[in-house]
């Protein structure tokens, strides 16, 4: 458990020092690591449902929403469809509360161009990032598997 730990700190202290904000600090997945239930950690890490407002069927310029897949402090993020390429996406859009703050969204724009500077296996491709109808959004591959918390729950890593 303690390497978990660390390795999560890592990550945490590198995407900070690539001038990412994080969505979300390491130490809820810590917690949750440790043992903490699904509420406590989804409280603590401000994920809920109640911020995705984009519709199956919404499309964002090239890009048609097919599912939400979360949210958190920073974005939201759905299950798209590329039109173009015919392939499916992530998209992490700013939500429209924050869109309007010219600091978040230079965040926003801080966040895709330094993931797309990087290239690991264990750091999603960066596609596309865009503004459609008022909403700016950055289109990512799509990691099939399971949501973090489920991995962390069966145990070490």
């Amino acid at each position: 458990m303690p390497a978990a730990i660390g390795r999560i700190q890592i990550l945490g202290a590198t995407v900070q020092r690539a001038g990412c904000a994080m969505s979300v600090s390491p130490e809820p997945m810590i917690a949750f690591y440790r043992g903490a239930n699904d509420a406590a950690f989804e409280s603590r890490c401000r994920i809920s449902r109640s911020f995705m407002p984009l519709q199956t069927g919404t499309r964002l310029g090239p890009y048609e929403i097919l599912a939400p897949l979360g949210a958190g402090g920073m974005g939201e993020v759905y299950r798209a469809r590329d039109a173009r390429l015919g392939r499916e996406v992530a998209i992490k859009v700013l939500p429209a509360a924050l869109g309007s703050d010219p600091e978040r969204l230079k965040r926003f724009e801080r966040e895709a161009r330094s993931a797309s500077s990087l290239n690991h296996p264990n750091i999603v491709t960066i596609y596309d990032i865009g503004s459609a109808d008022s909403v700016s959004y950055i289109a990512m591959e799509l990691v099939q598997g399971e949501p973090l918390r489920v991995v962390l729950a069966e145990g070490a890593l």
